[in-house]
């Protein structure tokens, strides 16, 4: 009887923390699909680098569909797409200024890094992806 792998689809694996969990879900026997918004594939990876832009529903939908094609399943999902602003020195910002005080970056960082990852991320977990 031959014993099939566990799948797992990492997001946001082109650098630190989710390239890290990939490399490690691959050592020990997953096969991994991972992605980045310009899936690259530069160096050697232990696993494929596939396109997604977790902020667009279509781009989760067509990896999902991508990786069930492929494989049948999705066994582990890993939610890590997102992105952190660390700006080299504090600017003065104008208040009239739209969109740009302080409050108006964390509401756009929030919804990008949170709200609109878990959303479509429920949407591929519940199946609506497939």
């Amino acid at each position: 009887m031959k014993i099939e792998p566990s799948i797992a689809l990492v997001t946001g694996a082109s650098s630190g923390i989710g390239e890290a969990t990939a490399k490690r879900l691959a050592a020990v026997g997953y096969k991994v699909y991972s992605t980045s918004r310009r899936a690259t594939q530069a160096g050697q990876r232990v696993f494929q680098m596939l396109p997604l832009d977790a902020t667009r529903d279509d781009s989760v939908e067509a990896t999902a569909k991508e990786v069930m094609r492929l494989e049948g399943r999705i066994d582990v999902l890993v939610i890590n797409a997102g992105f952190g602003v660390a700006p080299p020195e504090r600017k003065r910002v104008r208040s009239s200024s739209p969109g740009s005080c302080p409050t108006c970056h964390a509401r756009g960082w929030y919804s990008k890094n949170t709200i609109s990852s878990t959303r479509r991320c429920h949407n591929l977990a519940v199946g609506k992806c497939k």
